[in-house]
């Protein structure tokens, strides 16, 4: 036996699959804990997406005719917030971006949605449908591409991961 292999035997790998002696299972996100930090990040969808729309209706008003900015700025408050929504929620849960910016942006899509069927009697688009579907699909692509942005790891000098 030569004594790489004797070390190895003797110093458990990190990266093994083999389960912990204690009988835990390992440390994956469940969906509980994505849903609970999702609505956490839905929560910074619209907050942050409230406070776009303040700053960018103050930009509309601005103009001689504001009605013909409402759609194209609605859009541009949409998807920074999806993005940031999606950010909070990985940095929450720390792991799964995708399945975490699929989550919170399904989740600001639906809050959407409902606000649309609440307040339908207000003046709207003219946006079709599809062409709505496809918004909507565009504000879940923020949300992962936040995720996937929140979950990138710092590395140090030596090559090992910090904490934290």
């Amino acid at each position: 036996m030569t004594r790489d292999q004797r070390n190895k035997g003797l110093v458990p790998s990190r990266a093994s699959s083999l389960p912990s002696r204690s009988g835990e299972r390992e440390d994956t996100p469940l969906l509980s804990d994505i849903l609970r930090h999702s609505a956490i990040g839905l929560l910074a969808m619209l907050i942050s997406g409230m406070l776009l729309l303040t700053g960018l209706t103050a930009l509309a008003y601005a103009n001689p005719d504001p009605g013909a900015l409402i759609a194209p700025l609605s859009l541009v408050a949409l998807l920074p917030s999806a993005f940031a929504g999606g950010f909070v929620t990985i940095k929450r849960v720390g792991e799964a971006p995708l399945l975490c910016g699929i989550v919170c942006g399904g989740m600001g899509t639906i809050a959407l949605m409902l606000a649309a069927l609440i307040l339908r009697d207000l003046p709207s688009s003219d946006f079709l449908f599809w062409q709505s579907a496809v918004l909507h699909a565009f504000a879940v692509l923020f949300s992962v591409l936040g995720a996937l942005a929140g979950n990138v790891k710092k590395r140090a000098k030596a090559g090992k991961r910090r904490f934290g």
